[in-house]
C-alpha cells in the first residue's frame, strides 16, 4: 500500500473514532443541533456544551471533527466535549460541509463561519468572545490551522450571516496536515482540492497553513505521534519552526511510537489499541496546561 493511499484510510476511518480524554461526562446543559448557518442547515450545525452553573465571559473551545473532509460528525468530539465542559470551559463541537459539497474552501469558510457565529452569540452561551481556541484532529486539525493563520485571506473568510471574525486566541492541532502541497497524490486532498497540485498550484499555496504564517499569529500547540505514516510528525514540525520564526509561541508534543489511528503498546503488537494522538493522559496534560496559558481558567 502506498503512503497516500494509506493516508486515504487513515483520514477516512478518523471519523468513525470518538476523541476523549477521559471517561468525564459532567457538566451542564447541551444545546444540540445548533445552526450556525442557516444556508447548509445540518451540515452546519453545532452542539454547545454549558458547564454547570451560573457564569458569563468563560472561555470557550471549538471543536473540528476529522475524517478527511469525507466523513465524521459532532459526535466524534462527544467526550473531549463533556471533558472540557466538566473543567469549566464552553465547548462547542461543529459539522462542516463535507465530500463535494466541502471542497476547498467551503469546509474551512464553515469554520470561520462557527467561529463568528459563536462570537456573534457569546452572551447567550456566556463566552468570552476573545477567549476561544480551536481544536482539530486529522481534517478538523487541518481546518484549524489554517483558520488560525489565514482567517481573513480572501477566499477564505467568513462568508455568511454571523459576519467577519478575526483569528482564535489559540490553535491546538491533533496530526493535522499543514501543507497540503505534500499530499497532492492523496486521492482524499485531490478531491477536497478539486485537482493536483500540479494542476492547481495557486489554490494549493492559498490552501496550505503553513505558507501564512505571519507575525502575530495566536500561540499553537500540535499533538503528534512521531510514528504517523498518514501524516507524518513533520508537517506539525514545519509549521512550529515557522511560526517560532516570528516570533509566536508554538509547541509540538511529540508523542513516541503513537500513530495517526493506532499507538503502539509496550511489547506485544496484539497489545496495539486504535487510539488518536490526542487521546492519552500525555496530551491530555500538555492541552490543560495549554488552555490554561492562552485562554486561561474558566
Amino acid at each position: 500500500m502506498t503512503r497516500s493511499s494509506a493516508l486515504a484510510l487513515a483520514l477516512l476511518a478518523v471519523g468513525s473514532f470518538a476523541i476523549s480524554f477521559g471517561n468525564a461526562c459532567g457538566g451542564g446543559d447541551v444545546k444540540h443541533g445548533v445552526v450556525y448557518d442557516a444556508r447548509y442547515d445540518d451540515a452546519t450545525n453545532m452542539d454547545v456544551y454549558l458547564p454547570s452553573g451560573s457564569g458569563s465571559r468563560r472561555p470557550a473551545v471549538m471543536l473540528i471533527h476529522g475524517g478527511g473532509w469525507y466523513i465524521g460528525e459532532k459526535e466524534d468530539f462527544i467526550l473531549t466535549a463533556h471533558r472540557l465542559s466538566a473543567s469549566g470551559y464552553v465547548a462547542a463541537s461543529i459539522n462542516y460541509r463535507m465530500k463535494s459539497a466541502g471542497m476547498f474552501p467551503a469546509a474551512v469558510r464553515d469554520g470561520a463561519c462557527a467561529l463568528a457565529f459563536l462570537r456573534a452569540h457569546a452572551d447567550e452561551y456566556g463566552i468570552d468572545p476573545d477567549r476561544i481556541a480551536l481544536f482539530g484532529y486529522s481534517a478538523g486539525g487541518y481546518i484549524a490551522n489554517i483558520l488560525g493563520v489565514a482567517i481573513g485571506t480572501p477566499g477564505i473568510e467568513a462568508d455568511c450571516a454571523a459576519g467577519l471574525t478575526g483569528p482564535p486566541r489559540a490553535v491546538i492541532s491533533g496530526s493535522g496536515p499543514t501543507d497540503l502541497r505534500l499530499f497532492n497524490d492523496a486521492w482524499l486532498v485531490v478531491k477536497f482540492m478539486g485537482g493536483t497540485a500540479a494542476e492547481k498550484p495557486a489554490l494549493y499555496d492559498l490552501a496550505s497553513a503553513v505558507g501564512h504564517v505571519k507575525a502575530g499569529d495566536p500561540p499553537f500547540l500540535f499533538v503528534h505521534g512521531d510514528g504517523d505514516w498518514f501524516v507524518p510528525v513533520d508537517s506539525s514540525l514545519i509549521m512550529r519552526d515557522a511560526l517560532l520564526g516570528v516570533g509566536t509561541d508554538a509547541r509540538v508534543l511529540k508523542l513516541a511510537g503513537g500513530g495517526h489511528l493506532v499507538n503502539a503498546g509496550d511489547s506485544d503488537p496484539a497489545d496495539d489499541a486504535f487510539g488518536l494522538s490526542t487521546d492519552t493522559p500525555e496530551a491530555w496534560i500538555a492541552i490543560a496546561d495549554f488552555l490554561e496559558r492562552t485562554i486561561g481558567r474558566p
